[in-house]
């Protein structure tokens, strides 16, 4: 599938829902398994998520102490 360099207009749609991190986390996986990423790949996205989710937990944590 050739990359480009414009938004459908479902992919529009679906930018503009509101949804939590949960639910975007579950439909990113949801995705990964329909592709049929190897079990090791979607692994390391979740560990990175897991990670990276911390990091910006943290964050906030910074921030509300600040403010």
């Amino acid at each position: 599938m050739r990359r480009r360099k414009e938004l459908t207009e479902d992919e529009l749609r679906i930018n503009k829902k509101k949804i939590s991190d949960e639910e975007a986390y579950e439909a990113f996986f949801k995705d990964c398994y329909l592709r049929n990423l190897r079990p090791a790949t979607i692994e390391y996205y979740k560990y990175e998520f897991h990670g990276a989710k911390k990091i910006i937990n943290k964050g906030n944590e910074n921030f509300r102490e600040r403010y």
